[in-house]
This record gives C-alpha cells, sequence and structure tokens, in this order.
C-alpha cells in the first residue's frame, strides 16, 4: 500500500548560486592535487559560506576572511576573484600573502560606513581555477523564448557543464560568499503552525506538521520569521540531525499578500553528513536572490499567497537542497504551509489497503478492503482503476463529478469493478473531498485475473541474492542458486522469479526457521522483474515475506515514481538483459565511496541500501552464467545469521542525471 504523496521527489534543478549555500564554521578544509607552476599545491577557503549579522545596536568590526594552503616552503602571493554588491561601501583587496613556513594568510573586508536595519554587504571571493588545472566554465547566455529544440538542447549541455563547475569549486572550497546584515528589531507574536513538505519529503517520508514561535518585523509590516523551524521541537528531529548551538530563522517576506517569498537560507538541520546542510527558499526568493526584481519575479507568476492567516505555494513552488550542491524541488505535495499564530489549518490523511477479491454465484467481482482515515477526513470516494491510471486525474474526475464513486468512512469496504474492462493490474483510489477540493489521496494495487493465470514456467533459471544474504548473514557473500521463472504471453519482457526466499529453495531457508525469523513457503512469494525495455530493466517495490516482510526495490525503480522512464532511463539508473543475462547498475551511497548498493529494502518509513556487493542478478532459463555469476555458486562453508546488518540509508535522494556516484 501506498500513499500517493508518498513518492519520491528528486527532481534536481539547476546548481544553486554561492549565496544560497548554508554557513559553516567549522574551519575544516580538504586537501586537492593540482598547482601552477612554483605555487603551492592547494589552497582553500575555511568556510564556504559566513554569514554576519548584527542587531540595530551592536557595533560592526572589520571581518577576516582565512585562506589555508597545505605547503609552507615558500612566500606566495595568491590572486583572488572579487565580486562585491556595492563598490562604494566594501573594501576588499584582491590577493592574500602567504608568509614562509606559514600556511595560513588574511584577506581583511572593510566597510566604509555603518549598515541601515535590513541593509547587507556581500562580497564573493574565489580562488583562480587555474591554481589546479581546472578550466573555466562560463555562464551560457539565457535563451531566446522562440529557440527551437536543437538550440535548447545545446543549451541545456552547457548549462549543465556550468553548473558541474561551479559544483566542483565550491566542493574544493575555492569560493566563498560573506555576508554582512544589520538586522532589524523584532517582537514575538506566539506559535505558528507549519507543514513541511520540504525536509521530510526529500527524505521519502510523509509531510509533517510542527511548530515554531513568530516573531514580526517592528520596521517593516508583514515582515515575519520562524524561530528554529527545523530545531529541536521539529517532529521529525532527533539529537544529532540539527544545529543545537545556534538559532536559525526562516525569515517570510509577506509584505504584499498576494506575493509573499521566502530568500534562500539554511535551517541548521542535518539528517546526514554526506548531505550537509538543509537549506530552503520559494522560487520567488531564489530568482530574487539571483538579482532579479521582485516586480519581474511576481509577473512570472511565482511566490506564495497569505489568506485567512494562511501562507501557501503552488506545487513546487519552493526549492530546496543542501550546502552548495544542486536544488531540488519543495512542496512537491502542495502542503507547505505557515498558519499565523492562533489560526488551524485543517488536515487529512488517508490510507487505503486491499485485502482481496469477492465473486458472488452471479459471477459479481468485488474488491475488499480496508480504508484508514484521520486528521478532518470523516470519509472518502474509493473506486477501482486500472494500474496505470494517474491517480490525481481519477481524483479531479470524482470532484467534477465525471467519474462516479462509492461514499465511505473509516473501516471494511466492498466495491464492484469490472475486470474484463479494466484489465488484471488494478488500482484502489481513495479520494478526501472537503470544501470543494481534494484533500488527500491514497492508492493501493493489486493484481486480479478473472480468466486464471496466464503465467507459464520458462525453467529453472539462476539467481543471485544480494538482498536478504548480504543483509542477514555475517560475512557471507551473494549467494547463486536454481530458481523457477515464470513469463506471460501477454506480458512480453516481464518475468517473476518463483518462491526465491521460500523454504526448499532458498539456500538458508532453515537457518531462517530455526532462527524464529518469518520465511515464506512456496507459493506464497515471487519477484517481478521487468525488462519490457532490455535496456531499461528494473524492480518495483514489493514485498519478500522475510523477516519483518520488508520490501526490495531497485534504484531505478524508486526514480519511477517521480520520473518518466525515458528520463531515468537516460540517467543510467535502469538495469539491461542482455544475452539472457539481467543486471543492475550500482552506485555509492555517497562521496566518500566506500559502500555501494543497487537498491532499497524498505521496512515501514524506514530504508536501507541493498545489494552492497552490486551481484543482483537473474540468468534466465536456457543461458550460461558468466564468470562475474559463477563466482558466486562455489558451495560456501556454514553461515551464522547475524543481527540485520544493513546500512540505514537516511536519505533515497541522489540528484538525477548526476553520475559522480555511479560505480564505474
Amino acid at each position: 500500500m501506498m500513499k500517493l504523496y508518498k513518492s519520491l521527489f528528486l527532481a534536481a534543478i539547476a546548481a544553486v548560486g554561492t549565496l544560497v549555500s548554508s554557513c559553516s564554521e567549522d574551519g575544516v578544509y580538504e586537501t586537492y592535487k593540482g598547482g601552477a607552476s612554483g605555487a603551492p599545491v592547494t589552497y582553500s577557503f575555511n568556510n564556504k559560506v559566513a554569514n554576519y549579522t548584527y542587531m540595530p545596536d551592536d557595533s560592526i568590526e572589520d571581518v577576516k576572511v582565512t585562506v589555508t594552503r597545505n605547503k609552507t616552503d615558500i612566500a606566495y602571493t595568491l590572486p583572488l576573484k572579487v565580486k562585491v554588491s556595492d563598490a562604494s561601501l566594501v573594501v576588499v583587496g584582491d590577493s592574500v600573502v602567504f608568509a614562509a613556513g606559514v600556511n595560513t594568510a588574511e584577506l581583511n573586508i572593510h566597510l566604509t560606513r555603518d549598515l541601515n536595519m535590513g541593509e547587507s554587504a556581500v562580497v564573493e571571493l574565489s580562488i583562480d581555477p587555474g591554481e589546479y588545472g581546472i578550466p573555466v566554465v562560463e555562464k551560457p547566455s539565457e535563451l531566446d523564448e522562440n529557440a527551437d529544440s536543437a538550440a535548447q538542447a545545446e543549451y541545456n549541455k552547457a548549462l549543465a557543464a556550468y553548473n558541474e563547475y561551479t559544483t566542483k569549486m565550491a566542493d574544493y572550497k575555492m569560493t566563498t560568499t560573506v555576508t554582512m546584515m544589520r538586522d532589524y528589531s523584532w517582537t514575538a507574536v506566539g506559535t505558528a503552525t507549519f507543514r513541511d513538505d520540504a525536509l521530510a519529503t526529500i527524505y521519502g517520508m510523509d509531510p509533517c506538521v510542527a511548530e515554531a514561535e513568530m516573531d514580526k518585523c517592528d520596521q517593516v509590516e508583514g515582515y515575519y520569521r520562524l524561530v528554529n523551524p527545523y530545531g529541536a521541537k521539529f517532529p521529525l528531529n532527533e539529537k544529532g540531525m540539527y544545529d543545537a548551538d545556534n538559532t536559525y530563522y526562516l525569515y517570510i517576506h509577506a509584505e504584499d499578500p498576494d506575493f509573499v517569498y521566502i530568500l534562500p537560507q539554511s535551517t541548521g538541520a542535518t539528517w546526514n553528513s554526506g548531505d550537509g546542510t538543509f537549506w530552503l527558499a520559494d522560487f520567488a526568493g531564489y530568482y530574487i536572490a539571483k538579482g532579479n526584481s521582485p516586480e519581474l519575479v511576481k509577473s512570472k507568476g511565482y511566490g506564495g499567497k497569505l489568506a485567512d492567516g494562511v501562507i501557501t505555494w503552488a506545487t513546487k513552488g519552493m526549492i530546496c537542497g543542501f550546502n552548495g550542491d544542486m536544488g531540488y524541488y519543495a512542496n512537491t505535495n502542495g502542503l507547505y504551509y505557515i498558519a499565523m499564530p492562533g489560526v488551524k489549518v485543517k488536515s487529512y490523511s488517508a490510507e487505503v489497503t486491499y485485502k482481496g477479491v469477492f465473486v458472488d454465484k452471479s459471477g459479481k467481482t468485488e474488491v475488499v478492503g480496508s480504508l484508514a482515515l484521520d486528521g478532518d477526513a470523516s470519509e472518502a470516494y474509493v473506486t477501482v482503476r486500472a494500474k496505470g491510471d494517474d491517480a490525481s486525474a481519477v481524483a479531479d474526475a470524482i470532484l467534477t463529478g465525471n467519474l462516479e464513486a462509492e461514499k465511505f468512512k473509516s473501516g471494511d469496504f466492498q466495491i464492484p469493478f469490472d475486470a474484463a474492462e479494466l484489465g488484471s493490474d488494478l488500482q484502489i483510489v481513495a479520494v478526501v473531498v472537503d470544501e470543494d477540493a481534494v484533500q488527500a489521496i491514497a492508492t493501493c494495487n493489486f493484481e486480479y485475473s478473472a480468466g486464471g493465470s496466464k503465467w507459464v514456467s520458462m525453467g529453472m533459471g539462476q539467481y543471485t541474492d544480494d538482498i536478504v544474504t548480504t543483509a542477514y548473514f555475517k560475512d557471507a557473500k551473494p549467494v547463486t542458486y536454481e530458481v523457477e521463472v515464470f513469463q506471460n504471453p501477454e506480458k512480453p519482457g516481464i518475468y517473476r522469479i518463483m518462491d526465491p526466499y521460500a523454504l526448499g529453495v532458498y539456500p538458508y531457508a532453515q537457518a531462517f526457521k530455526e532462527s524464529g525469523l518469518t520465511i515464506p513457503n512456496k507459493g506464497e512469494k515471487y519477484l517481478e522483474v521487468n525488462a519490457e525495455d532490455p535496456e531499461g530493466v528494473y524492480i518495483q517495490n514489493q514485498e519478500l515475506g522475510v523477516d519483518d516482510n520488508f520490501s526490495f526495490e531497485t534504484i531505478g525503480a524508486s526514480y519511477l515514481t517521480q520520473y518518466d522512464f525515458s528520463t531515468v532511463k537516460q540517467a543510467g539508473y535502469l538495469g539491461e538483459l542482455k544475452e539472457g543475462v539481467i543486471t543492475f547498475p550500482a552506485f555509492y551511497t555517497d562521496n566518500t565511496k566506500t559502500t555501494v548498493f543497487q537498491g532499497y529494502m524498505n521496512v515501514g518509513s524506514s530504508s536501507y541500501y541493498a545489494c552492497t556487493s552490486a551481484a543482483l542478478q537473474l540468468v534466465l532459463p536456457g543461458y550460461t552464467a558468466p564468470a562475474s555469476v559463477k563466482k558466486y555458486a562455489k558451495k560456501q562453508g556454514h553461515v551464522s545469521l547475524a543481527p540485520f546488518k544493513a546500512k540505514k540509508c537516511n536519505s533515497k535522494r541522489m540528484p538525477l542525471l548526476h553520475t559522480e556516484y555511479l560505480v564505474k
């Protein structure tokens, strides 16, 4: 079962600029090879971003920026590229001088006058990439809106190269942005409520409701801020997942209720050290931070709205990311809101479960299921549709009266459906409607064939398990064994591995049983592989019947919940069927490149990296296993069942079309 809004939202967009990186004051730097003749090998700024905020009565001192090098044998003057927001306000040099024997040098930033409240001074610094032998890539000029597809393709290619270049510059700490800001004075106005549809959903979790104190600006009407919204009180945070030593504000510009925006800003939340600190903005604030005027951005339709004390944004009208990396669509379900203190917002939740199919003596076919409603959802429309139907379109058809559906409260239900018309791959769709709008959608897939099974055996193939064995058995390698493979003549390219983990089939099934863990019997479970496109193979999320009845999906399948097939295939996330052997690509879990994986094991709301030996394969009946499969087929000695040892996956997020983590 799944809720429609639980799908992964991995839509990567153009890499964000340095102004939206989060602040890091840790003083850590990394070492990289390269270097111009006569120069030390490496240089780096100690911080990618440094923000200095001054309250109305604070005095402003000069700011020192530290540059570090890893060799100290010679004196050296390092030239810097400098960009300032106002040349009449900011005084800064264009180089730093390293003395012999010293590994740090400082650059001084001085303001010629005091800052007014709400005013900022911004300095962007970068080390010449020539010091590392990195060729400079210029940002391509914006396309004319009438450009043809060929020009658009060329532009996209150039933009991708530029984004890769800027990301590399940031990763090497060859750039830094220093922001000095004079803050306004603020007055607390009470506790606000907000529903996060950004941090939670980028990590594959449901949107959640949270509370945070709200301040209003004393000098600017309609300017607000939330105090530590993603800190200790955020429901999904645990100790160590947020910066407990500092206060982070989410500043909200609602001076114009019809044009609310949030500039890019750090939240202080770090759920995965490999990702970095989470930042958030809406697209209006993002484009304003890029130098566009608020008037122009508003005219393009960006920004949120404040009505009846609640701020909302359009679906995918927000953007989020980590440190200085690529940006991702936020508010992907259209559920993000901020409610002013004292304002109550309705919430709706629905889940639907398939229980079976009932056929009476007259031949009438009904699906049996269960509906669970929560929050302000008291009833839902329920219907059966073909699996390929878009659930949102189904919901809209019900709302407009173009599709009939029965209405139910929480509990069990039975509804008739026409199997002959809809086919065998089906879904139950539950739609909550209130206040003349769709408030929640839940779906559940099932399969039913009125004429009996058309699946026929192809014979015995060889299956290499790198899902269960490497997760449960101490020091065990992936194991290859014979399995019966079925196909359906009406569904060419779709294969079912019958009973891959059943007693009498899976070599270590008895060890599971003796340990008191669940293992399926023959005839209870199969693993379905979709190879309709031999160059785009995937395994959709499906239960295996093992232990906690966890489910498994390949990496490509997780992306297909959000992207179209051709995009995911082009990005390299799908497997292939070649000469009778099905294989899947492997990726590193993060930039440390120490752990590989090919899919996810999902248990409840938790996910774990699966196939960590990159050995998941199926050799179809009638074909010979290549050496890469045969090497695992050697008889193994006794193996001990260990506690579940798969590495927890804090994020299913990996930028689409980003191949840095691809295992070559």
